[in-house]
């Protein structure tokens, strides 16, 4: 892989990472809590209540034991404490803001053995445990909520034997999470009302928190501009992951004339649509060069075919009554075998080998043989068509060794199967030359039929 073609590709892959950064960045600022009745509402903010009144209080804890204003003997250290309410924060309290609901549950239930396992057993059984019975029972999320007491006394379960608790941290979090509570519930469309225009009281048979109203059945309101977000990034990470792949498919195809014909569209916006256009004209000029090529090429047919007929009514035929003799087909030879002699009408050129697309270079030809020649063309002189005749002679073995350069390019063998064993060629049929830009080229459907014996 080039240099170039892996940076595009790393800029590509960067821009797409980036998309989706940006949109999971969205999901996080424009989502919302799927509280949409008073039921769920306050199932949230209870079970996040109890776990930031939780920490709250480890905080309040930390605080008061380790007030440097109490007397030398009653400072303690607390290093152990404060490492569990590091990682308390790392585990509940951090990513509180992003959680559902279901994830919530899953913490709260996490809390208990947290606390035990990190020496926080007193924070466990006096705040959590009390703070948990109260959800269960589904206690009004109010002040109430979260004055919890020891048993059989009135001494609330957060004081500190042998300190004074100022409770700073804890009332600060019961106040917000009550407030946060409340306007939760006032974004809640009015309750329905029984017919005289005034709402149903709130009541336990219809308020399971007994916290508010009646729990309707709301539709979900769609965030638009959530979604507005989510179509905008689709679409953008859309149209750059099909221009991507069709650009490199563009690039592929072109192959090792990608770089030439990206030369000539310098300065293009989209440099490969132009390269096609580019092509596309390119195609539609060879098209255009390449019918009239084949209508020069029938009408050259025409004329040949013309002439041929034209000359076969001076051609002597032999009444032959036997057999064994065979007249033969070829227009330039007689019947003993030798060359029709047709002076300043016929001009004959010979050559040794063909080239491999199956031209014979007209400044190469010879007007006689040498006897190293193994083809001659034999054409009329106002005629841009010919006939190729292979030689037949002792360099047979020669040409047949050597298939691939001497006869293949312009003829058709009847049996190649034989070349290891055969020594002589058999003509069965000679074949056809058109003239094109100084050069004798085969007709591919005319080639010279020969048989290797």
């Amino acid at each position: 892989m080039s240099l170039q073609k892996f940076d595009t590709i790393k800029r590509y892959f960067t821009f797409l990472a980036v998309s989706v950064i940006l949109l999971l960045k969205c999901n996080f600022v424009f989502a919302q809590k799927d509280l949409e009745d008073s039921g769920k509402i306050y199932e949230y903010w209870s079970k996040r209540g109890v776990i930031e009144v939780v920490y709250a209080y480890m905080n309040d804890y930390i605080i008061t034991v380790s007030d440097s204003a109490l007397p030398k003997g009653k400072i303690l250290n607390c290093t152990s404490e404060k490492n569990g309410l590091e990682e308390f924060e790392r585990q509940f309290i951090t990513s509180l803001e992003t959680i559902e609901k279901e994830e919530l549950s899953s913490k709260l239930d996490a809390v208990s053995s947290f606390l035990k396992n990190n020496n926080w057993v007193s924070a466990e059984k006096n705040v959590l445990q009390p703070l948990l019975i109260n959800l269960k029972d589904g206690k009004k999320l109010d002040k109430d909520f979260f004055k919890i007491l020891k048993p059989f006394s009135r001494e609330q379960s957060i004081n500190i034997p042998g300190y004074t608790n100022k409770m700073l941290n804890w009332n600060k979090t019961v106040i917000r999470i009550i407030k946060n509570y409340s306007d939760d519930l006032e974004k809640l469309p009015s309750p329905p009302t029984d017919g005289g225009g005034m709402p149903d009281p709130p009541g336990p048979s219809k308020d399971p928190g007994g916290v508010g109203y009646p729990s309707p059945v709301e539709p979900l309101v769609q965030n638009w501009r959530f979604a507005l977000l989510i179509a905008f990034f689709s679409f953008l990470i859309g149209v750059s992951t099909t221009f991507f792949i069709i650009k490199s498919r563009i690039y592929y195809f072109f192959g090792d004339d990608k770089l030439p014909y990206k030369d000539r569209v310098q300065g293009s916006v989209i440099p490969f649509l132009s390269m096609i256009s580019l092509l596309k004209k390119r195609k539609d000029y060879y098209k255009a060069e390449s019918s009239a090529l084949t209508e020069k090429i029938d009408q050259f047919k025409k004329e040949l075919q013309s002439e041929k007929d034209n000359k076969s009514k001076n051609i002597i035929v032999v009444d032959v009554k036997d057999p064994s003799i065979v007249v033969p087909t070829d227009p330039y030879i007689t019947t003993d075998g030798s060359e029709v002699k047709e002076t300043g009408n016929i001009s004959t050129l010979y050559f040794s080998i063909p080239e491999n697309d199956g031209r014979f270079n007209i400044e190469k030809g010879e007007q006689t043989n040498d006897g190293s020649k193994n083809y001659k063309i034999v054409s009329k002189n106002s005629s841009d068509e010919g006939d190729l005749i292979y030689i037949s002679s002792t360099r047979d073995k020669r040409a047949i060794n050597r298939l691939d350069s001497y006869l293949k390019p312009v003829c058709d063998i009847d049996n190649i199967s034989n070349a290891e064993s055969a020594s002589k060629i058999e003509v069965i049929k000679n074949g056809k030359v058109i003239k094109i830009a100084g050069n004798w080229v085969i007709d591919t459907n005319h080639k010279v039929k020969i048989k290797l014996v």
